[in-house]
């Protein structure tokens, strides 16, 4: 609409920068606009996770091998393992001790931060390139049940889990889309805090438990990254 309330015409004036200024509203801000969880996003062969508090989630396909020049098949199970980290209260990363209480959604915080401590797969998710994109990070607890919620495990789901949020109510019950998870335990970038600081979470994609697990142990590791529509 123009001053007067009449609709108008949009003229780009500069036509050579038209091309850039769609793949910058499409291309870039919206990738996996019209998707269903599950699909693989524009321009990427990353698969849409769904909308979480406002914010799009996609993730890594699976069988990813490495982060700097990842080969992800989407055909084969997770086998990548990595570590937490080091013991000890890690500064900027978040702490939880119920299982059944949500994290605060802040994996691309905690990332960079456990990274830096050494935690081997927090540095998997921020070093990897995948798709075009490079702020992957390591979800935290509620954004890995989120996952787990439109995942296709091994094995299948469990009444009343996961526990900060049973049997995915919220976010429209256990759907099955995103394929090839293993039915073992993820890492979360989530601290577990209560009596010790030598444990983290995790989420077993066949028993479905959240458990917090020694940070020294092995466990397998997705990439997620969110952006706003």
């Amino acid at each position: 609409l123009d001053d007067d309330g009449e609709s108008g015409t949009l003229t780009i004036t500069n036509i050579s920068d038209s091309s850039t200024i769609l793949d910058t509203v499409v291309g870039d801000h919206e990738p996996c606009f019209g998707k269903s969880p599950g699909q693989t996003c524009e321009g990427t062969a990353a698969l849409y996770v769904g909308s979480l508090s406002g914010q799009q989630y996609m993730v890594t396909p699976s069988g990813c091998n490495d982060s700097t020049t990842p080969t992800c098949d989407n055909v084969a199970t997770d086998t990548v393992s990595k570590n937490f980290g080091p013991n000890g209260n890690i500064s900027g990363v978040e702490s939880e001790f119920i299982a059944s209480t949500k994290s605060s959604l802040q994996g691309e915080v905690n990332t960079p931060n456990l990274a830096s401590a050494g935690g081997t797969a927090a540095q998997f998710c921020q070093n990897m390139v995948y798709g075009g994109y490079s702020d992957w990070f390591l979800p935290d607890k509620t954004e890995l049940s989120f996952l787990y919620c439109r995942s296709a495990p091994a094995a299948g789901h469990q009444a009343g889990k996961p526990e900060d949020e049973p049997d995915c109510t919220a976010w429209g019950g256990k759907t099955y889309e995103i394929p090839n998870f293993s039915g073992n335990r993820y890492w979360a970038s989530t601290q577990w805090a209560f009596i010790t600081t030598s444990s983290a979470w995790t989420l077993n994609f066949g028993s479905v438990d959240i458990g917090d697990q020694t940070r020294s142990d092995l466990h397998l590791v997705r990439c997620v990254r969110k952006y706003t529509p």
